[in-house]
């Protein structure tokens, strides 16, 4: 028997069951999975609204929540006159949660706009700071860490060692994957803010708890890293060695391109060393990039400028 098709949205539905009660938690934590707050001004108002009824009611279930599931309620790429409005909502009771979950609300919001908002950053970070010891816990660390990392690197880095932890690195045939990973994404974030600084005792201290291994793409940004390590050190015996190892970890590492999978590239483009391998490590990354993704300008520059450079022996 042929049946006609009928014609439903989840979004319609949602948005009616809302407005029958529009301070139930559970349809205001639908409503942020089903809007976006860019979408208009009315449906900022919407989605504000709903996110800070659903942090207010449950703190610990937003500040104990993965970036992934923050995102998909909204909480990535966010105005900031949005994150203002849900702010100013927020209603808890104890003063170092609320900091915590307003914290969370400005770091996650905003850890991808580009270039950083570091007014906004430094708000979220100054919130962060206020959070009581009872309340550092979970993900607290990494949001203060993601908060600073634009802003102050000298108040960045007082954090550095409860984000990765004071005990020695996990073993690497530990069963828990999910989270040596985490582990080990925390330890890169600590050495990329530390080269990018050019804070080279803070990077030493850290570096012997890197695995290599546990991600190819975490190998690249450490492999940078160790080069300008080792530029900065008048090791010029390793460079070549490191270049090697650049080349034959980004083999397969589909997402390269940003300034910290370059940085010891083009540290040696400038000085016209190792040239060679520099541009087969760029052609690599243009090679690499996922299907349909534009071509990456800078990395196509950095290849050109190859030509122009002096070529000289490491």
């Amino acid at each position: 028997m042929a049946t006609g098709a009928v014609e439903f949205s989840r979004r319609d539905y949602v948005l009616e069951r809302h407005r029958h009660d529009p301070r139930d938690p559970y349809w205001c934590l639908r409503v942020c999975e089903e809007v976006r707050p860019g979408e208009s001004k009315e449906i900022e108002a919407l989605w504000a609204a709903a996110l800070a009824r659903v942090a207010s009611h449950d703190p610990t279930w937003f500040v104990s929540q993965s970036d992934p599931n923050l995102h998909a309620i909204g909480l990535v790429r966010v105005p900031a006159s949005a994150l203002a409005r849900v702010e100013a909502q927020i209603a808890i009771a104890d003063p170092s949660l609320a900091s915590y979950v307003k914290g969370v609300l400005w770091s996650i919001g905003l850890r991808f706009e580009k270039p950083p908002p570091v007014a906004h950053l430094r708000h979220a970070a100054d919130l962060l700071e206020r959070v009581e010891a009872r309340h550092r816990a979970g993900f607290y660390y990494e949001h203060i860490c993601y908060a600073l990392e634009h802003v102050d690197y000298d108040r960045l880095k007082t954090f550095f060692a409860p984000l990765v932890g004071i005990g020695p690195p996990a073993p690497t045939d530990r069963s828990d994957i999910a989270t040596a990973f985490r582990e080990q994404w925390n330890l890169v974030f600590v050495l990329v803010a530390a080269g990018r600084a050019g804070d080279w005792d803070t990077y030493e201290v850290f570096r012997e708890r890197y695995q290599e291994g546990t991600d190819p793409h975490f190998d690249c940004k450490v492999a940078n890293y160790d080069g300008l390590y080792a530029l900065a050190h008048g090791r010029g015996e390793d460079l070549e060695e490191l270049l090697a190892v650049l080349n034959q970890r980004g083999a397969n590492v589909r997402f390269l391109g940003v300034r910290d999978d370059t940085a010891f590239v083009e540290a040696l483009i400038a000085r016209g060393m190792l040239l060679d391998g520099c541009r087969a490590y760029l052609e690599m990354v243009l090679t690499n990039a996922p299907a349909g993704a534009p071509v990456d300008e800078r990395i196509l520059l950095l290849i050109e400028s190859i030509g122009t450079a002096p070529s000289l022996n490491a």
